[in-house]
């Protein structure tokens, strides 16, 4: 930063002064509208203001330049887009500030976050049809099994031979960055899918992007809440066994009581 205007503006940013702060990088932005520091600085101060939409078209604009740094307004982008419902503008935000710093800790975080958020999203849809007369949660939080191994066995046994349920586990695979962003990828893609009721386009996105990451509990879910739209009650089951205890949900219980 050589001239004043910009270190005063950078000043002001990290004393908390946001708003002054904002309206400086907004001057400087008038007669270098390309300058990507400008441009971070900004949709940070913006974030803070809590103007998501003004930070995510600041993050916007600095990704069309393809920087090679600046992870930090990337983040700030992400949580703007999630924060404003925009989930694929979110997940593309946190992918290109892992183009910068791979395993970013934050970005990772984020990103296991905003799938949970479309969870909620997804079954927020279907909660109103739910049957009030039906506790379903208090009826499936119930241990069915309580230290009766061989009742356990019993029972496994007749879900793979009657109903072709798998009782199968998956080896845990080290954390790969590029195989997340392509199962993220996918994972958007089933939730788009899901938003407009192409639950069959959406099941094989999901389905995609457990063949990628098959320990994937949210995703798996999801998939589980296709199947069932699709009155695949065997699939729906089945991803929903798969799904340890100990990582089910109450909206796993709900869709386990459902069938």
């Amino acid at each position: 930063m050589d001239s004043v205007d910009a270190q005063t503006a950078f000043q002001k940013l990290t004393s908390g002064e946001y708003e002054v702060a904002e309206s400086l990088y907004s001057k400087l932005l008038e007669t270098d509208a390309q300058n990507q520091e400008f441009l971070a600085y900004r949709a940070e101060c913006n974030y803070k203001l809590s103007k998501f939409e003004n930070c995510l078209n600041d993050v916007k604009l600095l990704m069309s330049q393809n920087p090679t740094n600046h992870v930090e307004a990337f983040i700030s982008g992400g949580r703007a887009a999630t924060k404003l419902e925009k989930y694929e503008d979110a997940y593309y935000c946190y992918k290109a500030g892992l183009k910068i710093v791979p395993k970013h800790t934050e970005i990772i975080e984020d990103l296991r976050e905003l799938q949970k958020i479309i969870i909620k999203d997804v079954e927020a849809k279907g909660a109103a049809c739910e049957e009030k007369s039906y506790n379903a949660v208090e009826f499936c939080a119930q241990d069915p099994y309580p230290g009766d191994v061989d009742l356990f066995k019993l029972e496994v046994e007749i879900l793979e031979k009657k109903f072709k349920i798998k009782t199968e586990t998956f080896p845990q695979k080290p954390f790969d960055n590029l195989v997340q962003q392509r199962v993220a990828q996918a994972t958007m893609a089933g939730h788009n899918c899901m938003q407009v009721g192409k639950w069959k386009e959406a099941q094989k996105c999901l389905t995609t992007a457990l063949l990628l990451d098959p320990n994937n509990y949210v995703v798996r879910r999801l998939r589980a809440e296709a199947s069932y739209n699709l009155d695949e009650v065997t699939a729906t089951f089945q991803d929903l066994w798969l799904i340890p205890k100990v990582k089910r949900t109450t909206d796993t219980w709900k869709l386990g009581g459902k069938i």
